[in-house]
């Protein structure tokens, strides 16, 4: 599920093609040379690392951790039906994982840093299977002491951390 602020509304998409084709059914005009789904994905993987730096760039700009706290709360990204035989394209990364929202899945397990206006000031995940401690631990390291390898952790928070009883 993808869930995005779009014109002053948040919209949900079932799942990332959901997304795509409301891209590309009405959006078009602000994407004029928006490439197929396949390339588009085949992009985003190849200039991971220079969207990861624009995210970060935008949180600075924004002055985002300017603020009083930061959320920190984690999520299912699920990448296919756990019940499905074999091993799946991303066999070795993903694993299955318990959601409340979901239930069981196979996926990853995705941790966020959110300000109180909706700013992701950090991000990380971890196979389906890694709890929340575990992720938030790492995150926290990294803010702390920055690692090339983990750039999407962002920076220590200028204010308190707000984190529900998962994370503590």
């Amino acid at each position: 599920m993808i869930t995005l602020a779009l014109f002053g509304q948040w919209v949900q998409f079932p799942s990332e093609r959901a997304f795509y084709r409301y891209a590309s059914d009405h959006l078009r005009e602000a994407f004029p040379r928006l490439p197929d789904r396949s390339q588009f994905n085949r992009l985003q993987r190849t200039h991971r690392d220079a969207i990861t730096a624009f995210a970060l760039f935008l949180v600075q700009l924004l002055h985002a951790q300017e603020t009083a706290y930061e959320v920190l709360d984690s999520t299912a990204a699920v990448t296919r039906d756990a019940k499905r035989r074999g091993l799946g394209w991303l066999a070795g990364q993903a694993d299955i994982g318990w959601s409340n929202r979901v239930g069981w899945y196979e996926g990853f397990h995705l941790l966020l840093c959110v300000t109180a206006q909706g700013v992701i000031t950090g991000f990380g995940f971890g196979s389906a299977s890694t709890h929340d401690q575990h992720l938030a631990a790492t995150l926290f390291a990294t803010r702390q002491t920055p690692a090339p390898q983990l750039r999407s952790c962002g920076l220590p928070a200028q204010g308190s951390y707000v984190a529900d009883k998962g994370e503590a």
